[in-house]
Formats: C-alpha cells, sequence, structure tokens
C-alpha cells in the first residue's frame, strides 16, 4: 500500500491522508455550499486503503489455495478515495460538471439531510417513495404526499429547499426526541447526531462489543478503543482482560507466520 501506487508517473511523490482526499475529490464535496472545501473529519484515505488491501490479501489467497501461485497487490490512497465517490464519479460522467459540497444534504436523494427541531439538529433518511410518504404522514403533512412537486424522488430533488422549509414548519414545534420517536416508531430511518462520547455510550454500539477496554501493556491506566467491526459466527469478539501490546513485542511471530501457514495448507 502506498499513496500513489507502484504505476504511473506520480509513484514516488510521498502522501498523507489529507493529500489523497484534496487530489482524489473527496474534499471538493465535502463541506457546507459556498464554504472553503473541509477534509472529512476520519482519516478516509488511510483507512480505505487498508480496507482494500484487506480485501485484495484475501482475494491472492483464495488465488494462491487454487492454482498456488502468489500475487503481488498494489493498493493506492489515492485509487481508494475516487473508488468510494459512487455518485459523484457518476453524476460527473453524466452531466459533465462536478457536484459542489452540499452540506449533510445527499445529492440526489430527497429528504435525506439534517433537520430542525426546537432544540438542534436531527437526521431524517426517507429514501424511496413509501418512506417519504410514511415521513409525511408521521410527521403530519399529509398534504405534501399527493403535491406534484414531491410525487417522485426526482421531483423532490427539484424542489429540495421548499420541502425542507415545510418540514421544519413542523419539526421546529417539538424537540429531537419527540420527532425521533415518532419516526422510529413508524419505521422511517432517522438518528440523532451524537457525539463521540455519546456514540460510545450507544446501546447498539455497545451491544456489539464496540467500545472495549484494554490494559496497558506497561501497566498503566486503562483505556478504551474501538472494538472489531467483522462479526464471524463461533466466535467470541469479547476481549476480556486483552492488552494493547508492546511496541515490536510480537515481531517474531509475525514474521514466522507466513512459514507456518504455508506449510498448514501445503497439499
Amino acid at each position: 500500500m502506498s499513496g500513489f501506487g507502484h504505476s504511473g508517473p506520480d509513484t514516488l511523490k510521498p502522501a498523507y491522508d489529507m493529500v489523497v482526499q484534496a487530489r482524489g475529490g473527496v474534499m471538493s464535496i465535502t463541506g457546507e455550499p459556498g464554504r472553503e472545501p473541509v477534509r472529512v473529519g476520519a482519516s478516509v484515505g488511510d483507512i480505505v486503503a487498508g480496507m482494500f488491501l484487506g480485501q485484495g490479501i484475501l482475494a491472492a489467497l483464495v488465488e494462491r489455495g487454487k492454482t498456488g501461485l502468489g500475487r503481488k497487490v498494489d493498493v493506492a490512497m489515492l485509487d481508494g478515495q475516487l473508488a468510494i465517490l459512487e455518485h459523484a464519479v457518476a453524476i460527473t460522467g453524466e452531466t459533465g460538471k462536478p457536484p459542489l459540497p452540499a452540506g449533510a444534504r445527499h445529492p440526489s436523494i430527497t429528504p435525506f439531510e439534517t433537520f430542525h427541531a426546537s432544540d438542534g439538529l436531527f437526521v431524517i433518511a426517507a429514501g424511496n417513495d413509501v418512506l417519504f410518504a410514511q415521513m409525511c404522514k408521521t410527521l403530519g403533512l399529509d398534504a405534501l404526499i399527493g403535491d406534484p412537486r414531491f410525487a417522485t424522488n426526482l421531483a423532490r430533488c427539484d424542489h429540495v429547499k421548499i420541502l425542507k422549509r415545510l418540514i421544519e414548519t413542523h419539526t421546529l414545534t417539538q424537540d429531537k426526541a419527540h420527532w425521533l420517536a415518532l419516526l422510529d416508531a413508524a419505521g422511517v430511518p432517522c438518528a440523532p447526531i451524537q457525539n463521540v462520547a455519546q456514540a460510545m455510550e450507544d446501546r447498539q454500539i455497545l451491544a456489539r462489543n464496540m467500545v472495549v477496554d484494554l490494559a496497558a501493556p506497561d501497566g498503566g491506566k486503562p483505556f478504551k478503543a474501538a472494538g472489531n467491526p467483522i462479526k464471524i459466527s463461533g466466535m467470541d469478539d469479547r476481549l476480556g482482560n486483552a492488552s494493547a501490546p508492546q511496541l515490536d513485542a510480537d515481531r517474531a511471530a509475525i514474521l514466522a507466520w507466513p512459514d507456518e501457514q504455508t506449510r498448514s495448507i501445503a497439499p
């Protein structure tokens, strides 16, 4: 894995997460309309490349198991950024016009953004006509269901500003908890906007063992870390009394692993 890959004119250029976010187009669609481009809060340049590398390694291992041949897996951080621009690449390819920052709003689905309640913002993602109608009934906006301006997703995207204003005339009358409870009960996708501390206390996240306590390797103060998001049947992902390793502590085991594994699966 490298910044720009092992081929092409810029293969030797240095890179960091923000460099590939900028060059790969991600920063150009991130942020509020009319404001300066901003970096995604998480290091998606680094993380996405690592995820693609993991998939490439698995694919190479499958082929090795079938043919006995090894492969070089070449993943560039820059390539990964373009690969995650699903709607932006499609829109640009079809229209010739690159999309601009749209804040929290999805560029091709409406309503799919933040809305104001009396005590702040929350999210509604009514991604199809059925959910839009259900949302309208739940919010007391039944009249919008038959309005030709909002009859289809394309029409709603064309009238996104007036639709948001009409929705917020109702959502501003009650607090977030009120609307989230009603929308949840009606099966309309919605969510509070939580900070990291709140997310780390979320009942669903905790139920999935996604916040774990790790002991310090030097006997110091224990600390919290994100759990493993990959859940596999028959494997307990609760870490118990696990601790973070000392720097370089597992070098010998890691270096020995490929030979051991190769011997164990050799025909």
